[in-house]
């Protein structure tokens, strides 16, 4: 029950980062569950999302990440790192080769 409410809480957010409200849910999922890295700098935990190439959806994943970013995040528990997220500003070589190589198993 609190990973649907959660969910929700996220798609709510969401709605004010993409305009079309027939895909918001299929977007959200979409953000993430996108692969990247992560990275510690500091204190901070920045967690880098691959690049999106539908250039709406790469806008609105942008906006999620500074609307997220703007609550400042951080980690609950023993390790109080704060949370960064972003969305990388290039398209990574290789990434999709990589993708299509995996499906092949």
């Amino acid at each position: 029950m609190i990973a649907f409410h959660s969910r929700e809480h996220l798609v709510s957010l969401f709605r004010s980062c993409y305009d079309d409200p027939r895909d918001v849910k299929q977007i959200l999922t979409k953000i993430t569950r996108l692969a990247g890295y992560v990275k510690l700098a500091g204190e901070t935990l920045v967690v880098l999302l691959d690049w999106i190439e539908d250039k709406k959806h790469r806008e609105a994943a942008i906006r999620f990440c500074h609307l997220i970013n703007g609550m400042s995040p951080k980690l609950k528990g023993h390790i109080n790192f704060k949370l960064y997220f972003r969305i990388s500003s290039i398209p990574q070589p290789g990434y999709r080769a990589q993708k299509q190589m995996h499906n092949l198993s």
